[in-house]
């Protein structure tokens, strides 16, 4: 009954379909959010702080910024495995077994520590790419994560999935033992530390100088085939960063409203994008298509909707085509329809 309730209206979580236990529970979150009108909300008792520091390795500058978050993900790293030598004796028995078809075998799988889970979460992530505010141009940065504020109650999720080349999510069969008591309060992070000098508050572009793309995110001028030519998007149209907008919409938010929030945050990555729908849920026009300037003519917009959706891509690519045959005939489609109902728009007149 409980499902049922939270679940009513939503397109996976209404059926009775295999649902995904992390994206039910920020559904229920959301809900909560959207329905709360009393002094107290039940999501406080989840609901926690994110600290992330950035270093620009360049200029030795930092940055630190903090979003909402209601869960703990932590990787799954492989390599820390402790029983390789079993895993690597049941991957030549399971090769031997496939061309014997009528022997079974006993799944083996990778013993992972909870241990090495958190070090996976703890340790420095390198940002390649990272516009420096100090230097105004690329650099290499390290992120940090720690926690700002800790919660009443911590939901784990332990990711025990990872993203193909094709961002398809592909489960990974692991054993991990959780302990009866957690300590993390080694992860506690400390804020701007003494000696620490702050990168420049600057909103980075969206396009770097080096780097002209189009609305979906592809390369290309007035001559070739890609989605940010001049026929469907100016040199400054922004780049939304797919992989965060797939990350989100698997949530179960809004594909429209992704998009926004990857726009908003100028693609900072999928924390930051995730802080602004938080913030936004409540805005009338929160699942409203983002609408940008477009190149076509003064004071026109178009809205990323518009343009081929990803979905059309991967639709396309499992035919057997390339992402870059896709690209072009999805292209070429928006220029057709585009040229008919300029050729109508001309009939109506001279008629």
């Amino acid at each position: 009954m409980f499902k049922t309730l939270v679940g009513k209206g939503h397109p996976e979580f209404s059926t009775n379909r295999q649902q995904d236990a992390q994206e039910f529970f920020l559904h229920f979150i959301n809900m909560v959010e959207r329905n709360c009108r009393s002094s107290e909300n039940p999501n406080e008792a989840f609901r926690f702080l994110v600290e992330e520091r950035i270093n620009c390795l360049a200029s030795g500058k930092v940055k630190y910024t903090q979003r909402v978050d209601y869960i703990m993900q932590l990787p799954v790293p492989m390599e820390a495995a402790i029983n390789k030598d079993e895993l690597a004796e049941y991957e030549v028995k399971k090769r031997e077994a496939e061309e014997d078809k009528n022997t079974l075998l006993e799944m083996v799988r990778a013993k992972i520590p909870f241990e090495s889970c958190l070090q996976s979460y703890a340790m420095p992530e390198q940002v390649d790419d990272f516009w420096s505010t100090a230097l105004l141009a690329k650099s290499v940065a390290v992120k940090k994560t720690r926690f700002a504020s800790f919660p009443d109650y911590l939901v784990i999720q332990i990711k025990k999935f990872t993203f193909g080349l094709d961002w398809v999510p592909k489960k990974l069969d692991v054993s991990i033992e959780m302990p009866d008591e957690l300590d993390i309060s080694q992860l506690r992070g400390g804020g701007l530390q003494t000696g620490e000098e702050e990168l420049p508050d600057i909103a980075p572009p969206l396009v770097t100088p080096d780097e002209t793309k189009g609305s979906l995110g592809f390369y290309g001028n007035d001559d070739d085939d890609s989605f940010c030519s001049a026929h469907l998007s100016s040199p400054t149209s922004p780049v939304l960063d797919e992989s965060v907008v797939i990350q989100l919409a698997e949530m179960g938010f809004p594909l429209e409203a992704c998009r926004k929030a990857v726009y908003h945050t100028g693609n900072s990555g999928v924390e930051a994008a995730m802080n602004w729908v938080m913030s936004h849920m409540e805005d009338p026009d929160f699942a409203n298509p983002l609408v940008l300037p477009c190149s076509s003519g003064p004071g026109s917009t178009v809205t990323v909707s518009d343009l081929p959706s990803e979905d059309s891509i991967a639709t396309i690519v499992s035919m057997g085509f390339s992402r870059e045959q896709a690209a072009r005939a999805l292209k070429a489609t928006v220029r057709m329809w585009a040229g008919a109902g300029k050729e109508g728009k001309q009939g109506c007149c001279m008629g």
